[in-house]
């Protein structure tokens, strides 16, 4: 990871050596972590546009600052949502990945499961992940 030194990294420095020497709470550090990176997301958003603009001004290929190359970048994105049709078969997934849901309960408690038609279901494959819930007071 690229790091400058300034303030702020300086501070992520000083809790992550904290926290490897035993001196600091982990709990304590996750939750600065959270505040500060939902800052500076906060942040970016405000200051992309300003970015994006002096980017732009600059011209040209290759232009690095601070040890990055920096590059505006677009990227097309497609909206559905007046197509009945696709709205149709988002439906049917939705409703087959149910049913995978209940095969694999029922996987579970060793029966097999199919579907309105008799068909049997492949159960769906569960996946954990596992993460630390804050809630503000």
């Amino acid at each position: 990871m690229h790091r400058m030194n300034d303030p702020a990294t300086d501070y992520l420095t000083k809790l992550m050596d904290q926290l490897e020497q035993g001196k600091a709470d982990p709990i304590r550090t996750y939750i600065r972590l959270y505040e500060v990176e939902k800052m500076a997301a906060e942040y970016r958003k405000q200051v992309i546009d300003q970015a994006i603009d002096k980017r732009e001004q600059i011209g040209g290929m290759g232009y690095e600052q601070d040890g990055y190359e920096i590059a505006v970048q677009s990227r097309l994105t497609w909206s559905y949502k007046a197509d009945e049709e696709h709205e149709r078969l988002q439906a049917l997934v939705k409703n087959r990945q149910a049913l995978m849901k209940k095969a694999y309960h029922s996987a579970k408690k060793g029966v097999g499961f199919a579907d309105e038609n008799g068909v049997i279901v492949e159960p769906a494959e569960p996946k954990t992940s596992t993460t630390i819930v804050l809630k503000a007071k």
